[in-house]
């Protein structure tokens, strides 16, 4: 049995005779036009309430002359009386757009008229729908409240946006001559491209977008379109829209791991769909620092030509009550709504590692959010792959390295002496250029690799050593090489021996739980 859409979901719930019905989303407008179009196809006359203009008499089609006045409903508890006297000679739906700002313990009457309205309304066909962004649901509402979050538009909204925006231009082209480029690019696959690189918008900012670029540009261009998701990406606060240019090249040694990434390349596409592959998960990124966790998110990212959303924990959590759980929810539905994409959670166990003692510490909101986070890791159904590196493996919940969390653990270690001489390689030309005069055949990378000089460098370690010694050669005036790299390696001191015992435990747990990277 297919799934219902959300306009069916609550048009059954409202057909349904659920008292009260909270659609959650900042898109006031969309929702607002699929609850008119739901009130015209069962024959449902609709009023909408806000705090600017009280209660009024929305219902489509209908004479000014036979729509209800409503004086002095300003107020929540104003507006909530006169739902009784509404006309019941056809069922009703009543929209409140500012109502959550009333339903907390400062506003017990607003909460008592809802709670007795919500046992009267069956008996009229009478529907109450709050819209608003967030939720604020008090306990003494719970039970009579039935909550549907409003995903983003997917991409047959977005295509009935862009359609009707290019006949918008059209129109203005032909009869005001403005000089616009329509022809050229707006092929089936140039509009499915953009739609694609516009999935993460709200309907308002994908209009504006097209707007932009014709005032702007001339013409609809999709770099323009990416730059606007990812100013809504960050405006969420949690996510922030990742650009890199790394490579699976750039990454030195974890030849398991990349082995692994070049296996599932193609893991999104149709052709995985229809052989019978699931969606994948993710992975989970074990190890010492340094050593090239978040670059392997990087290059996963660029490799696969998927977005990197970069998921920073700490900034999910809020002071104010329900925010924090709203927030991870917020970023979760943004994340779906770009897919297929990269989530990158780093250091995860710095924002959950407080969850087994969450109800004594926060009144368990970390353990509300990592409740929220693991059931989506195991039930989600988008394509969104979780990429998520720890650093210590100790403060990890149990819970999250439950099979079905994650379909693989890998456990990134300390480079070799092969690692290590790949690591100087890529590093070295890197910081290569046309004046530096810095040539790879110009240092010895057996040597600056060696067992006696960088046994226990991590990969961070050898650059920084690499930095170092051209620091010391400009300052000297010279050019870099072995000696100035040699120099910065021993005047440091690695990770490996000041966190020896940490690194020892490290390897101790993941040598029968993690699949090694390299």
């Amino acid at each position: 049995m297919s799934k219902l859409s959300q306009k069916d979901e609550i048009k059954v719930l409202i057909k349904a005779r659920y008292p009260i019905i909270w659609l959650v989303t900042s898109e006031e407008l969309r929702a607002t036009e699929i609850l008119k179009t739901v009130a015209e196809e069962d024959g449902r006359d609709i009023y909408v309430w806000d705090i600017d203009r009280g209660l009024n008499d929305s219902t489509e089609n209908k004479r000014e002359d036979e729509k209800q006045d409503f004086e002095n409903t300003r107020s929540p508890e104003q507006a909530l009386d006169k739902i009784k006297t509404l006309p019941n000679n056809r069922p009703n739906i009543v929209i409140f757009y500012d109502l959550h700002h009333y339903l907390d313990e400062n506003n017990p009457l607003v909460i008592r008229k809802l709670k007795n309205l919500a046992f009267f309304l069956s008996n009229i066909k009478t529907n109450i729908i709050i819209i608003s962004p967030e939720l604020v649901v008090s306990p003494d509402l719970e039970k009579i409240i039935t909550i549907i979050d409003l995903d983003l538009p997917g991409y047959d909204i977005l295509e009935r946006c862009y359609n009707e925006f290019i006949r918008y231009i059209k129109k203005l082209k032909a009869t005001q001559n403005i000089q616009v480029e329509l022809e050229v690019d707006y092929t089936e696959n140039f509009k499915k491209d953009l739609i694609k690189a516009a999935q993460g918008l709200t309907t308002r900012e994908f209009n504006n977008v097209l707007s932009k670029c014709i005032v702007e540009k001339r013409r609809i261009e999709k770099d323009v379109v990416l730059a606007e998701k990812k100013q809504a990406v960050r405006k969420s606060g949690a996510l922030e829209f990742y650009e890199t240019n790394e490579d699976i090249k750039s990454i030195g040694g974890l030849d398991s791991l990349k082995k692994y990434i070049l296996e599932r390349s193609d893991c999104f596409n149709d052709e995985a769909l229809d052989f019978g592959l699931p969606i994948p998960k993710g992975i989970l990124l074990l190890g010492i620092q340094g050593c090239g966790k978040s670059l392997a998110c990087k290059a996963i990212s660029s490799l696969w030509g998927l977005p990197l959303l970069r998921l920073d924990i700490s900034t999910v959590f809020n002071s104010y009550v329900g925010a924090s759980e709203r927030n991870i929810r917020e970023s979760i539905k943004l994340a779906e709504a770009v897919s297929p994409c990269i989530l990158w959670i780093d250091e995860i166990e710095k924002g959950l590692s407080g969850s087994q003692s969450s109800n004594f510490t926060d009144g368990g909101t970390t353990s509300r959010i990592f409740g929220y986070l693991v059931t989506w890791m195991q039930e989600k159904t988008k394509p969104v792959y979780l990429v998520a590196t720890a650093n210590d493996v100790s403060q990890l919940p149990p819970e999250l390295l439950r099979k079905g969390r994650f379909d693989e653990i890998f456990f990134v270690d300390l480079p070799t002496e092969k690692e290590r001489k790949e690591i100087f390689n890529i590093h070295l030309n890197k910081k290569s250029n046309a004046k530096n005069d810095i040539k790879i055949e110009n240092f010895d990378l057996n040597k600056l690799s060696s067992g006696s000089l960088t046994e226990g460098f991590s990969g961070a370690e050898i650059e920084q050593a690499i930095i170092d010694g051209m620091y010391k050669a400009f300052a000297e005036q010279n050019k870099l090489n072995n000696d100035y790299i040699i120099k910065a390696i021993e005047q440091t001191k690695p990770l490996s021996i000041t966190m020896k015992e940490d690194i020892v435990s490290a390897r101790e747990w993941a040598q029968n739980r993690a699949r090694k990277a390299s």
